[in-house]
């Protein structure tokens, strides 16, 4: 086993957030008397953070200010049901169960802010609590800056070479590589059409959390 540590991105990658986020976003666009938006449609702009799913529901949209107290109201909302839907991935409880078996440290690091990201932890209920929380105004800088990683590898005991770290988007590769860490790239997160994982220079790329945790070591 040549890792000490596992850490994970948050949305798309250790759980499914979309749905929550699709509720609040469609809420906005009723009282904005606009029509709702796809699941699909969400997903695909998730990983871009909130204001990119603002961006993609109104378009005709141009002042930044508006823009942003849309994000606001958005993320009000969002705040309200965060968990009602979100849940891990099929799968990951069975990594998180091996982690904990094996007495591998893990970690999660989001560009999501740090309260939402533990409040979402926590409603999830887990077995196998995580050593690190890492929002993306935990430090002054997010993701694809290393250090939000090399802060979780600390607080997992280890040196940031010795972890993983695994991520649906492009910046989490980048991340990763910054930090010296090994980087998995997964494909069942929340990808648009333009976007492919195989060219972002991964270590590896997964298509399940079940070919997750066989990269991993554990039995399925």
């Amino acid at each position: 086993m040549n890792y000490q540590a596992v850490l994970f991105d948050l949305d798309g990658t250790l759980c499914d957030t979309a749905l929550d986020f699709t509720l609040a976003l469609n809420r906005l666009l009723e009282e904005e008397n606009l029509p709702a938006r796809t699941l699909t449609q969400v997903r695909n702009q998730v990983s871009n953070g909130a204001l990119a799913i603002i961006e993609m529901a109104f378009p005709d949209i141009q002042h930044e200010g508006i823009k942003l107290s849309l994000r606001n109201r958005m993320i009000d909302y969002y705040k309200e049901h965060i968990s009602w839907h979100t849940r891990l991935y099929p799968g990951m409880a069975l990594i998180l169960s091996q982690l904990k078996q094996h007495n591998i440290p893990w970690g999660v690091v989001s560009n999501k802010p740090e309260l939402l990201t533990k409040q979402i932890i926590n409603a999830l209920s887990l077995d196998y609590l995580p050593h690190s929380i890492i929002g993306g105004d935990t430090l002054s800088v997010a993701k694809p800056h290393p250090e939000p990683l090399h802060l979780a590898a600390n607080q997992c005991g280890v040196a940031s070479h010795q972890c993983l770290y695994i991520g649906d988007h492009y910046r989490d590769v980048v991340a990763a590589k910054a930090a010296q860490m090994k980087a998995v790239a997964v494909t069942f997160g929340y990808l648009s059409e333009q976007e492919d994982p195989y060219t972002w220079g991964a270590d590896v790329v997964v298509d399940s959390p079940y070919q997750l945790a066989r990269f991993l070591g554990f039995s399925v």
